[in-house]
């Protein structure tokens, strides 16, 4: 009788441990499928910054081609900027002359003209 009870109580202590073994491995198969998409994820992050970098390594390479040309540009629109507005500031100082010259070849056509009626 007292073998029969030890012998349930063990039974149930087998079946206890067979759950909880039970437990512990479903655990363990989802702990490494988790651990199996963390690999993924990092290995595709790390492809991603490897992906990243090449592209920015392009990017500055592409950018150090491109200052010069953009340096170039800006002197020859500030070279360009600065001759435009000598130009308008020239215009008035041009205008005055060209009137000048109009006054001088009036009265040089009116000195001829005086001349002519003299001689007349």
């Amino acid at each position: 009788d007292a073998q029969l009870l030890t012998v349930q109580k063990l039974e149930e202590k087998e079946r206890a441990l067979q759950g909880s073994l039970g437990g512990v491995e479903k655990e363990l198969t989802l702990r490494s499928q988790a651990l199996e998409l963390n690999k993924r994820k990092a290995v595709e992050a790390a492809q991603l910054a490897e992906d990243l970098k090449v592209q920015l390594e392009h990017v500055q390479t592409r950018l150090r081609e491109i200052q010069p040309c953009l340096a170039e540009s800006r002197a020859a629109r500030e070279k360009e900027s600065f001759n435009l507005k000598r130009a308008q500031e020239d215009i008035p100082r041009l205008r005055r002359k060209l009137e000048k010259q109009r006054k001088v070849e009036v009265y040089a056509d009116a000195d001829e003209i005086l001349q002519e009626e003299i001689k007349e």
